[in-house]
């Protein structure tokens, strides 16, 4: 009998073409292995979770979208012939800060308005406030004042002569008329 010694499975690499991502984003992974002489089996893990499983002799590539920052890794890949299994290193893409003026823009206006909505309510406080102590000193001053007479009084009286008087009230109308001026030479009086 004869024993046939297989060689030994190298570790996959597993690569992208690009590290940094935004969420939403499609990307790639590619899953590659030195020994291509023989039908491997490449399986993709995102933790410890199988996603996808490939069978080739060359390098491999898996498609992925990236939608939450869960999905951003540890991926491995795991190659598997007749000789044995081996694992990858980790790969982890790193998603990249956001700097759009319209992200700005969404953060900065609700602060905007609420301080906009704060500006105003102190104007109101500030306003109802002077507008009652305004109101407040000219009450106090009009009885501090003892000879002071107020519109009503005054209105009751004119009512109370006209009725005592016995006269019907009666209301008489003016009509100005205005006639035109002849312009006057200097020197005529």
């Amino acid at each position: 009998m004869q024993v046939k010694i297989l060689p030994d499975l190298p570790s996959p690499k597993l690569n992208s073409s690009m590290n940094v991502v935004s969420l939403g984003q499609n990307v790639s992974l590619s899953c590659s292995s030195k020994n291509t002489s023989v039908n491997v089996t490449y399986s993709l893990f995102l933790g410890r979770k199988h996603l996808q499983t490939k069978k080739s002799a060359q390098t491999v590539t898996f498609y992925l979208k990236i939608s939450n920052t869960d999905e951003t890794g540890p991926y491995k890949c795991k190659t598997n012939d007749s000789s044995g299994s081996k694992y990858s290193q980790d790969f982890n893409f790193t998603i990249a800060q956001e700097s759009c003026p319209s992200c700005l823009l969404s953060r900065l206006l609700p602060a905007a308005l609420l301080g906009l909505l704060v500006i105003i309510l102190v104007l109101v406080f500030f306003i109802r406030t002077k507008y009652k102590r305004g109101k407040a000193q000219r009450a106090s001053e009009s009885k501090s004042s003892g000879d002071a007479v107020t519109q009503g009084e005054l209105y009751a009286n004119v009512c109370e002569t006209q009725t005592e008087a016995g006269q019907p009230q009666e209301l008489h109308y003016a009509t100005p008329v205005f006639k035109e001026v002849v312009p006057r030479e200097q020197g005529e009086p």
